[in-house]
């Protein structure tokens, strides 16, 4: 709960780039037209080179901003509504507040596996923080890149594998593999 609040403090509640453009567009798509098309095209492609996980978990964030978005914006798209800001401004605010939790639940998930593993609790969360805060995990926990997902499948991945849950390793592979399928590299290493 408390790197949650502090992600989400953290958020910057904006797209910086083509790639997160994708994300957000996707998701756009998919909310108001149950499509996966981009209303734009980004780099010239009119369907995003990205797994559609971080756009389909955005949904419900930008329906949630909808009425707010719809009720505060000024008509048009100007900045004249709640705080200046555009409706398309408040609905990618909301959309990009799906990577903190999602971050937050990333440690979570290593905490609970290193408990079950047998760490004492104390360790475990010092690990846990250390993930959290002294990794790469941290700053994008306030991007829509894809790294969020795929890092909290890795961790689920690892800590079933290593409590030998064949079930969840398998389901957490193939949805790592949704997302990133170059890491298939890894599967030698966990028949290891």
């Amino acid at each position: 709960m408390g790197l949650s609040c502090l992600y989400l403090a953290l958020a910057r509640g904006h797209t910086t780039s083509v790639d997160e453009g994708h994300v957000l567009e996707t998701t756009e798509a998919l909310a108001e037209r149950g499509a996966w098309g981009m209303r734009e095209r980004l780099n010239g492609r009119e369907f995003s080179r990205y797994s559609v996980w971080p756009s389909l978990l955005g949904v419900p964030f930008y329906l949630a901003a909808e009425p707010l978005a719809a009720s505060r914006a000024a008509p048009g798209g100007s900045a004249a509504g709640s705080a200046g800001l555009t409706r398309g401004q408040i609905l990618a605010a909301a959309v990009t507040l799906e990577t903190p939790f999602i971050t937050a639940a990333t440690a979570a998930i290593l905490l609970a596996g290193l408990c079950r593993l047998g760490l004492p609790t104390g360790a475990a969360l010092m690990a846990a923080l250390v993930g959290a805060l002294g990794t790469l995990a941290f700053p994008y926990s306030g991007t829509l890149y894809v790294q969020p997902l795929a890092a909290l499948a890795l961790a689920w991945l690892v800590t079933r594998t290593l409590l030998g849950d064949s079930v969840g390793s398998a389901a957490a592979l193939a949805f790592l593999l949704s997302l990133r399928p170059d890491f298939l590299v890894l599967l030698p290493a966990l028949a290891i």
